[in-house]
């Protein structure tokens, strides 16, 4: 434990805390005398323990209302995250389809290469045997 001081409306408090925390503790001191300076300002007749009081409440307040507004805001983080959510859910449903798609076309593009293949054989077979029926024609005719 570190021991420091704390000074709060010029009195000094003597603090422990754990050396990972003394910067935090510091802060809020500075926060509180602070806080209690401008209270005495605003009600020069208050006395020191209703200073204390008063600036408890209006640190409290403070802080409930950063809760508030952090809570807020991790309420439209979740909504922005379940929005995004749903989006990767349809944009990846959107792909899977796309891909079916693009492999149902290269299997038809496939079987038309086959079959054109296929016919181009023929083909090549029929223009040969033409080939050879003319030789022969011709094989005849010089007979």
């Amino acid at each position: 434990m570190q021991q420091l001081d704390v000074i709060i409306l010029d009195r000094v408090y003597k603090l422990a805390c754990e050396p990972n925390q003394v910067d935090a503790l510091l802060s809020a001191g500075r926060k509180v005398d602070e806080t209690m300076r401008q209270l005495r300002v605003n009600a020069p007749r208050l006395d020191f323990d209703k200073i204390a009081v008063m600036a408890a409440l209006s640190l409290c307040q403070q802080m409930v209302q950063a809760e508030k507004r952090l809570n807020h805001q991790l309420d439209e983080r979740e909504q922005l995250d379940l929005e995004l959510q749903k989006q990767e859910t349809t944009l990846q449903q959107h792909l899977d389809d796309l891909l079916d798609h693009t492999e149902q076309l290269i299997r038809r593009i496939d079987q038309n290469s086959i079959l054109r293949n296929e016919d181009d054989d023929a083909a090549l077979v029929q223009a040969k045997n033409d080939d050879e029926g003319k030789d022969r024609e011709v094989e005849t005719d010089s007979n």
